[in-house]
């Protein structure tokens, strides 16, 4: 679990993209294999990438990983697609929807684990009734991303405000199109604290911190 704190944030399907491109006018995208570990492949990806460049390059990453020397089930992790919904008006949640399926479907891809944002403003409808676009957009991708996952987990701020030994809310739940058995899915929350050496502590209501 990352020791920084969300704002209202959903993990819901990551390739951790530790820094983006400086540079929006380059469309290049650029994959990097782990020197340490064959196994691993990251990616960075510019952030006016089209959609169809997004889902070859991460497709060309997930064969080079899957038939590496010792081949294995591929987990794919990407962190904050929906960042681009923002980033780039000629991607859209449909566009970025489809990518995702495309890529859960590849030979090799065992499961997949997608985190995106889920900040009550950009997918509560605001009083006045009308939607920006954005709002739209991000709204429907992090909605129906929630319905093809089988397994939600969703990280927020406690609603009483900023406690010292209570760094937020942990949510766990089955996802729209979870197969998993409920004897093995316990659907609960719990709350967590992110202390001050990076470590996070997990406990029930009441459990103390």
């Amino acid at each position: 679990m990352p020791a920084r704190q969300p704002a209202n944030t959903d993990p819901v399907l990551s390739n951790p993209a530790k820094e983006l491109p400086a540079a929006a006018g380059k469309s290049s995208t650029q994959v990097h294999s782990s020197k340490s570990r064959e196994d691993t492949a990251n990616i960075r990806l510019s952030i006016d990438a089209t959609s169809p460049e997004i889902r070859d390059i991460i497709s060309s990453a997930i064969s080079r990983v899957s038939s590496a020397a010792t081949p294995r089930k591929v987990l794919l992790v990407l962190d904050n697609p929906d960042f681009l919904l923002a980033a780039n008006p000629d991607v859209s949640s449909i566009d970025l929807l489809d990518v995702l399926t495309s890529l859960r479907l590849e030979d090799g891809v065992s499961s997949a684990l997608v985190t995106c944002a889920a900040d009550a403003p950009l997918l509560q409808a605001p009083d006045s009734g009308a939607r920006t676009p954005l709002e739209e957009s991000h709204a429907a991708f992090v909605t129906s991303l929630a319905h093809q996952a089988s397994m939600v987990m969703s990280l927020r701020q406690l609603d009483t405000g900023w406690a010292a030994d209570v760094t937020g809310v942990l949510r766990i739940s089955a996802g729209g199109e979870s197969t998993i058995d409920q004897r093995e899915l316990e659907e609960k929350e719990v709350l967590y604290h992110v202390q001050g050496d990076g470590n996070v502590r997990v406990f029930e209501r009441g459990g103390g911190g």
